[in-house]
């Protein structure tokens, strides 16, 4: 059976001389991997459409028990040549790929998530990154799946974070605790003020804070998310 999915390409890998195993976010069917045959040996059916982070629309043979479905031809709706301008912007959209690979199931359809991450991709194209948007990003990318950090107040006893006094980010917990709180045995990190104040401002969704605040809340939320896993995430 075939049929025309919207998706993102997510990863590619070689197979054989000339085929690609593709593994793609379709906002009908959720995560899927295909088969392109030939498609490294000719840009007929397919041109550039395959590249990480394209947003394309793709023509798909469904092939009964098979988890590999067929891809017969994709057209370009964005392509991410507008990442490739800077490190910057290529290392981020690697990072949102690696969180779609990582927390996605197969054949799991989800609107939201997928326009979440077009958004995210597409800003990528356009504008160098923003500390305070991917911390953003990724808190609304855990909440939607379920995985979503507290972090506009204390996690056990629900205390505004703008409350004075030593907080921590309770990995156990999946967010800030305060400091009567945090003698609950537990995987934490101490926050620092920079750290709070970057949690804070995403948390109230007010307009973007220090950039050093949302580098500081960013790298605690990266070992959460790790954490969350069970194994550092996949960057390619």
């Amino acid at each position: 059976m075939q049929s025309m999915v919207r998706s993102i390409i997510l990863r590619r890998v070689g197979y054989g001389e000339a085929d690609w195993i593709v593994c793609f976010f379709s906002r009908e069917h959720g995560r899927m991997s295909g088969i392109a045959k030939s498609a490294r040996a000719s840009q007929r059916r397919f041109g550039g459409a395959l590249e990480p982070g394209s947003l394309v629309d793709m023509r798909i043979n469904m092939r009964g028990s098979s988890h590999l479905v067929r891809l017969e031809e994709a057209a370009i709706i964005w392509p991410v040549n507008g990442v490739l301008k800077s490190l910057e912007r290529i290392n981020a959209m690697q990072r949102a790929l690696g969180l779609a690979l990582a927390f996605l199931q197969e054949g799991e359809a989800n609107p939201g998530k997928f326009d979440l991450l077009a958004a995210r991709i597409r800003s990528l194209c356009e504008n160098e990154p923003i500390p305070h948007e991917a911390v953003a990003f990724e808190l609304e990318w855990l909440a939607r799946c379920g995985f979503g950090p507290t972090v506009s107040c204390c996690a056990s006893c629900g205390r505004k974070a703008d409350s004075p006094g030593r907080w921590s980010f309770d990995f156990d917990r999946g967010g800030l605790v305060c400091a009567g709180c945090g003698n609950v045995t537990g995987l934490r990190a101490p926050l620092s003020d920079a750290a709070l104040q970057g949690f804070m401002s995403v948390g109230d969704r007010l307009v973007a804070g220090e950039s050093e605040h949302a580098v500081a809340a960013r790298a605690v939320l990266s070992r959460y998310i790790d954490h969350v896993l069970g194994r550092p995430l996949a960057v390619r």
